[in-house]
């Protein structure tokens, strides 16, 4: 096996699970990132700043105000300047959201489905705890010593 394999193999299953998911939310006017927006405001109460869904969903300034630009046009979010940060949105879900959620996160349960159709579920948890550490592996990159670090 050649070293590349396994990183161009996972770029090609995230981006076709992307794409298969933009195309089931698509019916219900939704992208992969709205949803992944929509997930962390719920989660959180329904409401964060725009700095807060940046740093949750690990992604750039830009890419966020964009994000809550189109789901604020689409009628998804509600945006105000945040009282202590006038250089800041509160972002806040509308029941819009609420319920296009819901029909959302049941289209990423089947996605999730399909992804490990006919897998059992020792493979599942295999599955799970080798990308688990390859992503540690990841995270541990500035450890000069090139093991993961043990936590301990």
């Amino acid at each position: 096996m050649e070293d590349y394999e396994i990183p161009s193999l996972l770029k090609k299953i995230h981006d076709r699970m992307k794409a298969n998911f933009n195309a089931e939310l698509k019916s219900l006017g939704l992208t992969f990132g709205q949803m992944r927006a929509m997930y962390v405001l719920e989660k959180s109460g329904g409401q964060l700043t725009q700095k807060q869904i940046e740093d949750m969903l690990d992604v750039s300034h830009p890419t966020v105000v964009g994000i809550v630009s189109r789901m604020e046009k689409a009628g998804y979010v509600v945006c105000e300047k945040d009282p202590d940060d006038h250089r800041n949105k509160i972002v806040t879900l509308t029941q819009l959201a609420l319920d296009k959620g819901r029909e959302g996160r049941e289209s990423h349960r089947q996605a999730d489905a399909r992804l490990v159709a006919g897998l059992s579920d020792d493979e599942k948890d295999t599955l799970l705890g080798l990308l688990n550490r390859v992503y540690e592996n990841l995270e541990n990159r500035g450890d000069d010593s090139g093991c993961a670090k043990t936590g301990s």
